[in-house]
C-alpha cells in the first residue's frame, strides 16, 4: 500500500509507513488500516486498491529475502556500494537474527564512510 501510495504522490512512502507504525504500535490496524492511511494521506484509496492488486513489489521483496536467506523479520543487511547485501558480522558473530544494536550500526556506518 506504501508503495502505491508514493505513486500517487512521491514521497507518501515515508509518511505511509510512519502512519502504519503508529496505527500498529497504538493497536488500530486493522482490515480498514489501508483506507484509513489514504484518507489520512489525502490520496485515493480506490487507485491504491487497484495498484496493490497488480504490485508485485511483495513477491519481489520475497524473492530477495529467499535468495538472501532471510527466514524472518526484523532482518538487517548491510549493502556496500553497488556490492550485494550482506549480513552483518561482529567478530565471529554474523548478526542474521533479529534486529542489531544501534552502536554495531553506527560502528559499521563510520567504518565504511
Amino acid at each position: 500500500m506504501a508503495v502505491c501510495l508514493d505513486e500517487q504522490r512521491p514521497g507518501a512512502f515515508w509518511q505511509a509507513k510512519d502512519e502504519l507504525f503508529q496505527m500498529a504500535s497504538t493497536g488500530n490496524y486493522n482490515g480498514d488500516s489501508g483506507r484509513e492511511l489514504a484518507r489520512r494521506l489525502n490520496l485515493d484509496y480506490g487507485q491504491a486498491l487497484e495498484c496493490v492488486r497488480s504490485s508485485k513489489q511483495v513477491a519481489t521483496d520475497t524473492a530477495l529475502a529467499n535468495r538472501l536467506g532471510v527466514s524472518g523479520t526484523p532482518a538487517v543487511m548491510m549493502r556496500l556500494n553497488d556490492g550485494d547485501p550482506t549480513w552483518i558480522q561482529v567478530g565471529d558473530q554474523r548478526l542474521d537474527r533479529g534486529g542489531v544494536p544501534y552502536e554495531v550500526l553506527a560502528s559499521v556506518v563510520d567504518s565504511n564512510s
